[in-house]
């Protein structure tokens, strides 16, 4: 009679075979749909790159032919219009999930998508009016984050917006004769341009105070432009809100891509105030909406990293946030083969592969033996970086339908850390001056080394040390926040883990993608794989 030791024995046995029994039929799948990795649509990491890309050759955007929402509830509750502001951290897919709800609204009621970026700070150049827009006249915003300067030019733009999207309007009063003036040039105007003329007039909102500017200071005067475009935009408002109820207005615009980047201390108080006032022009422009009956509303994005900056990080903006705004986060999803973006990939890869393909096939075959959670590791858990892996797979092994090999992995996962390294520089650009970044790289590339080697541990102390020539020259840029604030950024933009045992000498690893909002205060700090892979 077989033992105990005997039966584990073969029940062990038996589930080894089939598992590479499974694994064989995995990969007969594959190799029966064998097609070149170079001819299989991946999409990109960037959701409105691949927008884009997909308007040029004429498909539909790869996030919409395989749609995936683990968990859902985010989009149900943003159709719905109980929330209005999708939250989460870069990478997340929360343009995505505004791209599909823009999609899918639009069969029935009027949309615009608006790239925040793109059409708001690039076409209108609305976060440079403070100081450009007159040689001689200075726009007085009290260091720009007591002035709601920003707040009325925003609310100005995204009531336009919705103008824009009724029928012919009534003959407006003289009061917003610069309206009048406009909406002939609106009719037809894209989006982008319609920021641009709305800019305009909120220039001659300013400039139409008519004050002698040569008569003081030597030809410069510092003028309130909160009050100047709040004058003009109250009777704005009025009238705006008239037309749409008597318009019956229906619509929805999205706005996505909130963004900003340092440039220097003025620049990045502007570009974050603007943020900070937009959400709070979005909010109160909503409910006025829902007051009165009225069948529109604007949707935003907003990433979380931003929230935490001191322009923004505020009471109005922490209340509207919690009152209406939905969070889209991966941190809570099994770090090991189970993680969602697997399965959402695997979605991704059917469109050319065929129905039968699954995610314990794409694993199998573009993920070598045992190592998916050694790639989990070189991830910040979110669906960007399994699509920019699967690129970076394209672009190193084009001709091949599968890879097998750990050394084939290693080069893949070599291309796919520089990128993604690239990708958390322009995370950094929005608290670090750029100047200053090669001078962080020389740092972190350091700590790598030595985390690499086991040379040495770094505590938060030795980290502040470390840094230190660096963050002196972030101080000659104009930054204003102490090291140890620099550190908490590096935290939350993920590049450094915070790793410690507890009583039981188990590891214990902090990330902030994985919802440790703050490390263990005692622990060592370590750079993300992919950052010291793409550093070494």
């Amino acid at each position: 009679m077989p033992s105990e030791s005997d039966k584990n024995n073969s029940n062990t046995s038996k589930r080894r075979r089939r598992w590479r029994a499974n694994r064989r039929d995995r990969t007969a799948v594959a190799q029966e749909n064998a097609v070149e990795i170079r001819n299989i649509d991946i999409g990109e990491p960037d959701a409105n790159a691949e927008y884009y890309i997909a308007q040029k050759t004429k498909k539909s955007p790869l996030y919409l032919r395989a749609f995936y929402e683990w968990q859902g509830g985010v989009t149900n509750e943003i159709s719905e219009g109980s929330k209005f502001i999708l939250f989460g951290q870069k990478g997340t897919g929360k343009t995505a999930i505004l791209r599909h709800l823009e999609n899918s609204t639009s069969q029935t009621i009027p949309t615009s998508f608006v790239v925040f970026r793109k059409e708001i700070i690039e076409e209108a150049n609305l976060a440079n009016l403070a100081t450009t827009f007159a040689a001689s006249l200075v726009v007085d915003e009290e260091k720009i984050k007591d002035s709601k300067f920003y707040y009325h030019a925003m609310k100005r733009l995204l009531l336009t917006f919705l103008l824009s999207k009724c029928s012919e309007l009534d003959q407006a009063p003289d009061d917003v004769s610069w309206f009048t003036k406009l909406y002939n040039d609106l009719k037809g105007s894209g989006i982008g341009q319609i920021a641009a003329l709305v800019t305009d007039s909120v220039i001659g909102s300013i400039q139409s105070l008519e004050v002698d500017v040569g008569a003081i200071s030597g030809g410069t005067v510092s003028v309130n432009a909160s009050k100047a475009i709040k004058r003009s935009n109250d009777a704005f408002q009025k009238y705006a809100f008239e037309q749409f109820i008597k318009k019956n207005l229906r619509a929805r615009i999205f706005l996505d891509e909130m963004h900003f980047a340092y440039r220097d201390t003025e620049g990045l108080s502007a570009d974050a105030s603007l943020v900070r006032d937009t959400i709070l022009a979005v909010r109160e422009i909503n409910e006025r909406l829902i007051e009165n009956g009225i069948d529109a509303l604007v949707i935003i994005s907003v990433r979380s990293e931003f929230l935490e900056h001191q322009e923004i990080a505020v009471a109005d903006v922490a209340h509207t946030i919690e009152s209406y705004g939905i969070e889209l986060s991966w941190e809570n999803a099994p770090y090991d083969r189970n993680h969602p973006m697997f399965e959402m990939m695997a979605e991704r890869l059917k469109v050319s592969l065929g129905e039968n393909f699954d995610k314990q096939t794409m694993i199998a075959n573009f993920i070598p033996i045992g190592l998916a959670n050694d790639f989990l590791e070189y991830t910040w858990g979110k669906p960007r970086d399994i699509v920019r892996y699967f690129k970076s797979l394209k672009a190193t092994f084009p001709s091949r339908s599968s890879i097998k090999k750990g050394k084939e992995y290693s080069s893949v996962i070599r291309r796919y850390s520089q990128a993604a390294w690239q990708d958390q520089k322009a995370a950094l650009a929005s608290f670090v001056p750029k100047n200053c970044i090669p001078k962080l790289e020389e740092v972190l590339q350091e700590i790598s080394n030595r985390n690499f080697d086991n040379s040495k541990k770094y505590k938060k102390k030795d980290i502040a040390i470390e840094l230190k020539d660096a963050f002196d020259e972030m101080v000659k840029s104009g930054i204003s926040y102490d090291i140890k604030e620099l550190i908490k950024l590096l935290y939350i933009v993920g590049v450094f883990s915070v790793r410690y045992r507890d009583a039981g000498q188990q590891e214990i690893i902090h990330q902030f993608h994985r919802g440790n909002r703050h490390p263990y205060t005692d622990g060592y700090y370590y750079v993300h794989r992919a950052v010291a892979k793409a550093l070494s």
